[in-house]
């Protein structure tokens, strides 16, 4: 059985962890256009998302990119409009979520590349030892091949695995980024008046 003062620590910790696994942040608009773009006409659901707004969810991010995120839009009360914030809402997951995978999709085919130039690179430099070991051609010939196979194995082979392990890093960050706003939870939050009828 626990007494008082164990019982406190236990639900301080407790907080302290769901602080540190959830990270909030807050952005105010003034309308729902302002998450949009203004060139975009079509409807919420289908709008291009503001530049700007995806710069601050992004700059937000970078300054704590730990954990789970709530993201928090403040908005005039006078806006209140729960048909619009549930189609905003699945806009905003649709987005990044598509934003997500086609970053990861561009990852994986520079994977694959490279995984390409490492087996090209090693096969140019196995031809040159397997025709070098087998005598199958004369020295002459086999030195004027080796100029050419020897620096393009070795080009091969390291420029793979730069391109499968060495992953540009503001793309990686790109993906990591979207990733986790995709999975972010978005709420709104009104302050001030009810619009007036």
């Amino acid at each position: 059985m626990m007494n008082a003062g164990e019982e406190g620590q236990q639900q301080q910790s407790a907080v302290k962890q769901r602080l540190d696994d959830i990270n909030a942040i807050s952005i105010a608009i003034d309308t729902y256009d302002d998450i949009f773009s203004d060139f975009d006409p079509r409807e919420i659901l289908d709008r291009d998302l503001s530049e700007d707004f995806i710069n601050e969810l992004g700059h937000r991010h970078r300054q704590n990119p730990k954990g789970k995120y709530d993201v928090l839009l403040v908005a005039p009360k006078a806006i209140e409009d729960p048909a619009a914030e549930k189609k905003i809402i699945s806009r905003l997951n649709r987005y990044f979520h598509q934003k997500y995978l086609r970053y990861k999709k561009t990852i994986d085919e520079l994977r694959i590349r490279g995984g390409i130039y490492v087996v090209f690179g090693m096969l140019l430099l196995s031809s040159l030892t397997l025709l070098g070991y087998y005598g199958k051609l004369n020295k002459l010939t086999l030195e004027l091949t080796g100029i050419i196979f020897m620096p393009l194995g070795w080009f091969g082979i390291w420029e793979g695995f730069s391109k499968m392990i060495e992953i540009p890093f503001k793309l990686n960050n790109d993906t990591q980024t979207y990733k986790r706003l995709s999975k972010a939870s978005y709420k709104f939050e009104y302050l001030g008046e009810e619009k007036k009828s």
